[in-house]
């Protein structure tokens, strides 16, 4: 989606949600696919009038949401999110932590990562699916500590820019979700 169909976390033009539905009539069946979760993605699904799968947290997760069928989901391992928040060291350097659950965004202090949809309060007990972690740091110097943390699991890793970072799956790509 990024840098192909829309920019800067902006909705497509008309005129492209005109040739997406143009070739959805035609029969083709268009996938969106993304590192975002749903929540941040249902405004594209639904303004291109979409009924197709999607392709979302890289590959980790792929549902149709107009009918709810799941063909893909693969989780974080249920206590590595509580582990994280459970880290002194890790915690000392987050502002905010968000996540995607289904059609919410969650988050500690209200910061959304992808803009200024609604995101709900997210609490440090959280025990849902996680497919990718988003955070804000205090301080930029500060990434390269999550960093050392986040990589010392075999699959996870941490990558950043500007205050934001993102926890993901190295095991699982769009690739991946394409395929299933």
């Amino acid at each position: 989606i990024d840098g192909t169909i829309t920019e800067d976390c902006t909705l497509p033009s008309l005129q492209t949600c005109n040739e997406i539905n143009k070739l959805i009539q035609e029969g083709y069946n268009i996938v969106l696919m993304t590192g975002r979760g749903y929540a941040t993605i249902k405004p594209v699904y639904e303004n291109c009038k979409m009924n197709t799968y999607v392709v979302v947290f890289n590959g980790s997760y792929v549902f149709n949401p107009t009918t709810n069928d799941v063909i893909k989901d693969n989780s974080f391992e249920s206590n590595y999110f509580n582990q994280l928040v459970n880290n002194k060291e890790f915690m000392d350097c987050i502002d905010d932590i968000m996540i995607e659950y289904k059609e919410d965004i969650l988050a500690i202090n209200g910061h959304n990562c992808y803009g200024d949809q609604k995101t709900s309060k997210l609490d440090l007990s959280f025990d849902g699916n996680v497919y990718c972690i988003n955070t804000k740091v205090k301080d930029p110097s500060m990434h390269k500590i999550i960093e050392r943390i986040v990589n010392n699991h075999p699959i996870y890793k941490y990558r950043y820019w500007f205050q934001l970072g993102e926890i993901y799956n190295t095991a699982i790509t769009k690739k991946d979700g394409a395929e299933a």
